[in-house]
């Protein structure tokens, strides 16, 4: 686990800042050791732990950031030269194995990592392909939606893994609530903007059944948020889903356009104070996460070429591209607006 800290550390700060950020000295430790070690033969760095804590992205990073030119500092140059040197020798100790690293990853998705208990269940006609809960508690040490073990920061691939650890009691956008009336509400689409001070304004247009009629009950009280990638919300996360915890619901409301016969939900929401700041939670998905959702990505798509035939799954890549697309602008357009207000 600490050499995960440090690998998503190290990554996240190349990413944002071209050096290798507050673990430097730590970094340079680890290199300079694990060099010593392959060079006797003797290194306890095994296959397992390479895979588990990253340390495979995390030096091919620093040799990358050498060879395009961001890092800027001369004891940077030098950690990436010892990566170099350390990727060159698990290379040659791990062979082939060391090359597969991803696709093993991959496979072990679904048996014990983050997809565990969880399937992707072929489309019907016309209609996209979900993940439902197959084992609906196979980590049990999470806790469950009945009591109050969730820490922010939570983060899953879908919502289906959420529903799995029991943080919601469905794998759809609903309210659901726990044993002690301590409701949960994931807000995976619509809009989110700043509003009055430290307050949010979620928005969303649908039918009636999706205006969450039985939060007008629970204006006035705490309820736990989780937010999606696709919400367009400064707090979104740029991957899966994320508990953000709990936030008080100050304003209920919805109506209807008579014209368009298009329902209009309006909630505002206040961060419960005594919390991890959302600018922590904003780390989050970390570079390790995110490499999990990339991988995550490809499989689902190659599950939809094998439930829907090419064609099929070339529209929904074409789909999920101009999703992204869109929110990458949304994105720039909200940053532009916040640099000239």
């Amino acid at each position: 686990e600490s050499l995960l800290k440090l690998s998503d550390s190290v990554r996240r700060w190349l990413s944002e800042a071209g050096h290798s950020g507050p673990d430097s000295d730590r970094l340079t430790m680890f290199l300079e050791n694990a060099l010593a070690e392959e060079a006797r033969g003797v290194s306890p760095i095994g296959f397992e732990a390479i895979k588990l804590a990253r340390l495979d992205k995390m030096v091919a990073e620093l040799v990358d950031c050498a060879k395009r030119g961001t890092i800027v500092s001369a004891k940077c140059l030098s950690d990436s030269a010892a990566a170099d040197s350390l990727l060159r020798a698990w290379r040659a100790r791990f062979k082939a194995q060391y090359f597969m690293m991803d696709e093993i990853r991959t496979a072990d998705l679904a048996t014990t990592g983050r997809l565990e208990g969880v399937a992707f269940v072929a489309p019907a006609p016309g209609a996209p392909g979900a993940w439902k809960v197959t084992d609906p508690n196979p980590r049990p040490h999470l806790g469950s939606n009945l009591n109050l073990n969730f820490e922010a920061g939570y983060w899953a691939l879908n919502i289906a893994c959420a529903h799995r650890d029991s943080l919601v009691a469905s794998d759809s956008q609903k309210v659901t609530t726990g044993k002690y009336g301590l409701s949960t509400l994931p807000l995976l689409t619509g809009k989110e903007d700043l509003f009055e001070g430290n307050q949010l304004r979620y928005t969303f247009e649908g039918t009636l059944k999706d205006m969450h009629v039985s939060l007008m009950t629970k204006v006035g009280r705490q309820i736990r948020i989780l937010r999606g990638y696709q919400l367009r919300s400064p707090h979104a996360p740029s991957a899966g889903v994320r508990y953000d915890g709990l936030w008080k619901l100050t304003n209920y409301r919805h109506k209807l356009d008579l014209s368009t016969e298009i329902y209009r939900l309006e909630l505002t929401l206040a961060r419960v104070d005594g919390q991890p700041p959302m600018s922590e939670l904003a780390r989050i998905p970390t570079p390790s996460q995110l490499d999990d959702w990339h991988l995550y990505e490809k499989l689902e798509a190659d599950k939809i070429r094998q439930a829907t035939g090419e064609q099929m799954a070339f529209q929904w890549k074409v789909q999920k591209e101009a999703d992204r697309l869109e929110r990458e602008q949304w994105k720039r357009v909200r940053e532009f607006r916040s640099s000239i207000s």
